[in-house]
C-alpha cells in the first residue's frame, strides 16, 4: 500500500471520528448532544484541572467560582517546605483559541492590591499562554505573579501531531470529549509553563523551572512539559 493511500485512508477515518459523536452510537448523538456541558461548566472543569495539577508542586487550593468571587478562582497555600510557606490567590483563563492580553493582567493587579504582597503570591492559568504584552506587563508589575501555562493533556498531544490536518481533527475530537464530561486522559493536567516576575522570587528564591526531556522527545522542535525543582527535590 502507497504512503499517499495509507495517509487518505487514516484521514478519512478521523473525518468520520470528527462527524461522529465521541465514544458513542450514532443513534445516541441526541443524548450526547444533551449531555455536553455548558461554557461556565467547561471553565468550571479547566479550574479544577489547574487546581489538581498545581498540587503536584505543593500548591494545595481550593476553587471560589461565582458571581461574587472578587476576581478570584481559587485561593490556598504553597507550602513549597516548612519555612516557605505564603498564601496564593489565582484566576484561570480557559482561552483555547487564543493567548492571554495584557488586559488579563492588569485588571488581576487590581486583586493583588488587595492582598499583603510580602505573604500572598498570584497565579494567573491560561492553557496556550500569554501574549508578549502580557509577559511585559506581569513583569513589570510591583505585584508577586506567576504566569501559569497548563492544559488537558489529550488537547495538548493532539496538537503535538506533525500532521497539521490530522493535528485538527484530533483536537476537535479531544476537545468534543473535553465537553461531553470525559473523566480519563483528559482529565489530567499538563504544565507547559510556569514563570513570575522580581516580586514574586522573593518568595520562590529556591524554585527552578527547567524543560523536561525523555529519551522520547528529543526533538527540540516539539514543546516540552517543564520540570519543576525545589531544593535539588522534582516536583513535577
Amino acid at each position: 500500500m502507497s504512503k499517499l493511500l495509507s495517509s487518505n485512508i487514516k484521514r478519512f477515518k478521523l473525518l468520520e471520528a470528527l462527524k461522529a459523536p465521541v465514544n458513542i452510537h450514532q443513534r445516541t448523538f441526541k443524548k450526547a448532544a444533551k449531555n455536553t456541558l455548558s461554557t461556565y461548566e467547561v471553565g468550571t472543569r479547566y479550574e479544577e484541572l489547574v487546581i489538581s495539577t498545581i498540587s503536584h508542586i505543593r500548591c494545595t487550593v481550593k476553587g471560589l467560582g461565582g458571581a461574587n468571587d472578587s476576581g478570584i478562582d481559587f485561593l490556598g497555600n504553597w507550602n513549597l517546605s516548612k519555612k516557605t510557606m505564603f498564601s496564593v490567590v489565582g484566576q484561570c483563563k480557559n482561552y483555547q483559541d487564543k493567548l492571554v492580553g495584557p488586559s488579563v493582567i492588569r485588571e488581576f493587579e487590581g486583586v493583588m492590591s488587595r492582598q499583603d504582597p510580602f505573604s500572598t503570591i498570584g497565579i494567573i492559568a491560561a492553557p496556550l499562554g500569554f501574549t508578549k504584552n502580557a509577559i511585559e506587563t506581569m513583569m513589570s508589575s510591583n505585584f508577586p505573579i506567576c504566569l501559569l501555562i497548563v492544559n488537558f493533556d489529550s488537547l495538548e498531544c493532539a496538537r503535538l501531531t506533525k500532521d497539521q490536518f490530522e493535528s485538527k481533527l484530533l483536537t476537535d475530537i479531544a476537545w468534543e470529549k473535553i465537553k461531553q464530561g470525559d473523566t480519563s486522559k483528559s482529565n489530567r493536567g499538563v504544565i507547559k509553563g510556569l514563570f513570575w516576575n522580581v516580586p514574586a522570587s522573593i518568595l520562590l528564591k529556591d524554585l527552578i523551572v527547567t524543560t523536561k526531556y525523555t529519551r522520547k522527545n528529543l526533538d527540540t522542535s516539539i514543546p516540552k512539559e517543564v520540570s519543576i525543582i525545589y531544593k535539588k527535590s522534582m516536583l513535577y
